[in-house]
């Protein structure tokens, strides 16, 4: 996958694997079994992915403030969203006030 290529809609796709991939292990027990890992994929919490994903903006904030892409795929306003309401409402929770 090259980086400039990456879209939302790729990030979305990405964002429901991770989500859903303990499923997969199940629809298609012979690609996991091809696999030399040796743990069986659970289901991740929203934090777990959230941290993944925040993350791979890092990747690209770093790519693109140097010089290597021009690509803002979390600059779109579903990411920037789905990020800025999860951690506010995460931190909310535990008594943190902004």
């Amino acid at each position: 996958m090259d980086i400039n290529e990456v879209t939302p809609d790729i990030l979305r796709d990405i964002w429901n694997f991770l989500e859903n991939e303990y499923k997969y292990v199940e629809l298609y027990p012979q690609i996991y079994a091809s696999i030399p890992e040796k743990r069986t994929p659970q289901r991740r919490s929203k934090n777990t992915l959230l941290d993944c994903f925040a993350r791979l903006r890092t990747f690209f904030i770093w790519y693109y403030d140097n010089d290597k892409t021009q690509n803002k795929p979390f600059e779109k306003s579903f990411w920037k969203n789905r990020l800025m309401e999860h951690f506010f409402a995460s931190h909310w929770k535990k008594g943190m006030k902004f």
